[in-house]
């Protein structure tokens, strides 16, 4: 009885340290991506103000991108540690969905000005229960699409149900009736199913 005692006790206390680590871990990370996001936030504001100025082959824009990706990653590590309706998650997510529209802006301006040929795509999804499964289906799609060609396509993510004015102003903007779609070259509504009917489309 003694040994089972034992054991037991030790085992409550691994469970413990176990879950303590992982919930310091998902703190920091938590925390790192709001630093994250006011770096991105600070670095976009100062690119805006100095568009007028920005060399057409600037590394900055490069660099945002990378960022803008890094902290994607992070906000979906929160959710999955916290859940997808946690007020923390959805506080930075919805700054995070305004740093992606501020950068889907200056792409806009840098391909009329520059000639440049980024390919943004826009992606309106759902974490409903009734369309989370079709929308992490259609993100997977186009992870693996813009893997393809990072440096010409970039996918900006918007979840239509944290009730961001931001996003709800893009489903208006481009009259899509239904998620999760994808708009393509600012007019097209786009639903795949498999990534060659975005291959067919921009080839």
């Amino acid at each position: 009885l003694g040994r089972l005692v034992v054991s037991f006790l030790i085992a409550t206390t691994v469970f413990f340290l176990i879950f303590t680590l992982a919930d310091t871990v998902s703190y920091l990370n938590y925390q790192n991506t709001a630093n994250q996001n006011r770096f991105i936030q600070n670095a976009l504001d100062e690119f805006s103000r100095n568009a007028e100025n920005i060399s057409c082959d600037d590394a900055a824009l490069r660099s945002s991108l990378v960022e803008l990706d890094h902290v994607g990653s992070y906000i979906g590590l929160l959710e999955r540690r916290f859940g997808l309706r946690d007020s923390r998650v959805l506080a930075e997510k919805k700054l995070y969905t305004r740093l992606q529209f501020q950068h889907l802006l200056i792409i806009k301006e840098i391909n009329t000005r520059c000639d440049s040929r980024f390919e943004p795509i826009i992606f309106l999804y759902s974490n409903d229960p009734d369309y989370i499964d079709a929308s992490q289906f259609m993100g997977g799609i186009l992870g693996a699409f813009k893997e393809r060609d990072s440096a010409t396509f970039m996918v900006y993510s918007f979840d239509v149900s944290i009730g961001d004015s931001t996003a709800s102003s893009l489903v208006q903007r481009y009259n899509v009736t239904s998620v999760p779609s994808v708009v393509l070259k600012e007019r097209e509504i786009l639903r795949p199913s498999n990534i060659n009917e975005l291959v067919r489309y921009f080839s």
